[in-house]
């Protein structure tokens, strides 16, 4: 599923975040003041908490209208870096694992849909994963 959003001035990085989350429920997006490189980390104080800041407010400078899409294939680190170079936000990606949201700095590699498909797999009970045999002989 790829997922497409109008972003204006008035666009606000609650509406952003909310538009990410909506197309891919296993993920979720924040941003902070701050760039990380690939595989890294950006420190939780540098963590935007006004979700109801536009990107006018923000930035204090005139945004243009732009469409950005999300696409299954896209890496994390595309994600990332899209929206780094069009508004100059920087954006973390994170992935539901069970009850917590984790970064994913060490698999800023691996595409939405690889990243989906890991917390859903973790998410699944046990008791429903197919039993996996080894017939491998060890003696």
């Amino acid at each position: 599923m790829d997922k497409t959003i109008n972003v204006t001035p008035t666009t606000t990085f609650g509406d952003i975040k909310k538009a990410f989350h909506e197309a891919f429920p296993q993920l979720k997006m924040e941003f902070f003041n701050t760039t990380h490189p690939k595989g890294g980390l950006t420190h939780q104080s540098h963590l935007l908490h006004n979700d109801n800041d536009t990107l006018n407010q923000y930035f204090k400078t005139h945004t243009k209208e732009t469409t950005v899409t999300w696409h299954l294939k896209d890496t994390v680190w595309e994600v990332e870096q899209k929206l780094e170079q069009l508004f100059n936000i920087h954006a973390q990606v994170f992935r539901k694992m069970g009850p917590t949201w984790i970064a994913t700095s060490k698999t800023d590699q691996w595409t939405l849909e690889q990243q989906t498909k890991h917390s859903i797999e973790a998410e699944t009970p046990i008791d429903d994963k197919p039993e996996i045999i080894d017939y491998t002989e060890r003696d």
